[in-house]
């Protein structure tokens, strides 16, 4: 018997601050550095998934909202 194995493949488009890496085998999305809502508070990705059957690729949009915490140290200016 033979069997034919479907093979996807994932690319990441879109300007991702080298902040994001997608493996093109599995789709698994991580971080390349951390995020930092002072820089870039929402992040919008565009993900391709290609199969090996179709002609036609898939899109999806993922939305990555970051939460605010106070990461930054108190600062104070006294002025006598």
């Amino acid at each position: 018997t033979s069997s034919s194995a479907l093979t996807i493949e994932y690319e990441l488009h879109g300007d991702t601050y080298r902040i994001f890496h997608l493996n093109s085998s599995t789709g698994e999305l991580s971080l390349l550095n951390t995020l930092d809502y002072e820089t870039i508070a929402i992040h919008k990705l565009t993900i391709e998934a290609r199969s090996s059957s179709t002609i036609t690729p898939c899109y999806s949009e993922i939305i990555i909202h970051v939460v605010n915490i106070n990461d930054n140290l108190p600062e104070i200016n006294l002025i006598f």
